[in-house]
């Protein structure tokens, strides 16, 4: 399966909508509200102010949108970024589909190679083992914990920190 990453539109709405309040995806999110149109539109400000690069996960076989990846609180004078990704079609979750493997590993040349950014970090909560898995598989190490750092649920979790620095 080959994986494109176009750039959102306004168009989008209604699949990022769909895929981001899917309850596979909000369940392992941080923050689990459902997200609202408006919210997503706010949201979607933020490229025009230069924080966010967002993108569209299609299959390329049939032109389908699974999901969305993106960087966020880009930082151009520290030259790093937040990484963020959900599959929202649950038919792609399979590792052995490799969609979220391939689409962070387009988006990380994104974002080394064409904005120049020197550090991709990310926070996933721990007990989220096939997302860890797939972070580690295309080359990011552990940085630490922020115990007690997030309350879902009316209970404190804590956030794993990942990072990638640019290759040389």
């Amino acid at each position: 399966m080959e994986i494109l990453l176009r750039p959102i539109t306004i168009d989008d709405t209604e699949d990022v909508l769909s895929f981001r309040n899917a309850p596979h995806v909000r369940e392992n999110f941080i923050y689990r509200a459902t997200v609202t149109k408006e919210e997503h539109l706010k949201r979607l400000k933020n490229i025009e102010r230069g924080s966010l690069l967002q993108y569209m996960i299609v299959d390329a076989d049939t032109n389908k949108s699974i999901g969305s990846a993106f960087l966020t609180d880009i930082d151009r004078v520290h030259q790093k970024a937040e990484l963020g990704i959900f599959i929202g079609d649950s038919n792609y979750l399979s590792p052995s589909r490799g969609g979220g493997k391939r689409s962070i590993e387009k988006l990380l040349k994104i974002a080394f190679k064409d904005e120049k950014l020197h550090k991709i970090y990310l926070r996933v909560l721990p007990e989220n083992k096939r997302a860890i898995r797939c972070y580690e598989n295309v080359g990011f190490k552990t940085e630490g914990y922020l115990k007690d750092s997030v309350l879902i649920e009316g209970k404190y979790h804590d956030i794993m920190l990942m990072a990638i620095i640019a290759p040389d």
